[in-house]
């Protein structure tokens, strides 16, 4: 079995931290009683699972769920200087304009993304409380204000179930060539406590990106760090294309089992070149056919298209408690022969 965090925590970027009056502010740049019937949609997994590229070798990296787009964090670096330590920062009268001169204006693409030049979060949250995290954003192409947005990141991924997986910042002084934007989120009292990365996002005009991270801590939560524990999971051994193909499983978690579902990746990926997924996954729903949300028995169908390659197929299993800890994990391969 090949076990991975779900893949995409490999976004979450790391930050180092100063501490100024009980904020951190970064110094880095980078360019998370149940009917017996559970069912799932891939319209909600969109929300819990932003997947990761597809790997080549599906044997030795985890890509993640087709069913939703992660924003990627590309960018560009930037000074680290936050405003408060470098009250002469040249580049940014520059992009506003300097003293006693106009507003800048569009320019043509200069390739570059916005500079991110600092982020302010709570160095510590305490669960069931809200926060405020604010950032500085200046670009002479100006920016797009629905582009600018925050992600949150855990230990085991993007952390979704606490204000969604994109939060859209708010513009709370400047413009859109030079302003400071906010957002704030409420952490749940059943928040996991330990670290957690919070990562800005702009885009400006021309689509150029960057992102920069701060990191926080929570505290006064729970201290269940464990994602769902996956046994038992059955596959047939050899199929035939046009076949379809029945797998079963037992998950059990002290919080509850939020969702558990099957994948399947062959030597190109979870799907093709033009994307079209490698099994046909109907209505993408698993199904708890005995016990509870804490330890019970699912099941999942796929039919495997009738043009399906003959080769080795692995088996993945996505899974997440009601607390957000999730893992993507392989359980095994099967083989499709003509």
């Amino acid at each position: 079995m090949v076990r991975k965090k779900f893949p995409h925590a490999a976004l979450v970027v790391a930050a180092s931290v100063t501490v100024t009056a009980g904020c951190s502010v970064t110094e880095s740049t980078a360019s998370s009683n149940e009917p017996l019937a559970s069912v799932r949609s891939a319209q909600e997994l969109a929300a819990q699972e932003p997947p990761s590229p597809a790997p080549s070798d599906p044997q030795t990296e985890a890509p993640a769920a087709p069913s939703a787009e992660a924003p990627a964090a590309p960018g560009t670096q930037v000074p680290s200087e936050s405003p408060a330590e470098a009250p002469g920062d040249t580049r940014a009268e520059t992009a506003a304009g300097g003293e006693g001169q106009a507003a800048p204006t569009q320019t043509e693409n200069d390739g570059a993304g916005p500079a991110i030049t600092w982020v302010s979060v709570p160095t510590t949250i305490t669960a069931g409380s809200s926060f405020t995290a604010t950032f500085s954003v200046i670009d002479q192409n100006r920016i797009s204000p629905q582009s600018v947005n925050v992600t949150i990141g855990g230990s085991s991924g993007f952390v979704t179930t606490w204000c969604g997986f994109s939060i859209l910042a708010s513009l709370v002084s400047g413009d859109t060539a030079d302003g400071v934007w906010s957002i704030s989120c409420q952490v749940p009292a059943n928040a996991v406590n330990g670290s957690y990365t919070l990562s800005a996002h702009a885009q400006d005009s021309y689509a150029n990106s960057t992102a920069r991270a701060s990191a926080f801590t929570v505290v006064g939560g729970t201290s269940d760090d464990q994602a769902p524990a996956i046994s038992g999971v059955t596959a047939p051994a050899q199929v035939a294309p046009g076949s379809r193909i029945t797998f079963t499983w037992n998950a059990a978690d002290a919080s509850g089992v939020d969702y558990a579902l099957v994948w399947v990746a062959n030597s190109t990926g979870f799907a093709s070149t033009a994307g079209v997924p490698v099994v046909d996954y109907g209505d993408y729903t698993s199904r708890r056919t005995s016990g509870s949300e804490r330890a019970g028995a699912y099941t999942q169908s796929v039919t495997l298209p009738a043009t399906a390659e003959p080769g080795t197929y692995s088996v993945w299993i996505s899974t997440a408690d009601t607390l957000g800890n999730k893992t993507f994990e392989q359980y095994g391969t099967f083989t499709v022969d003509r």
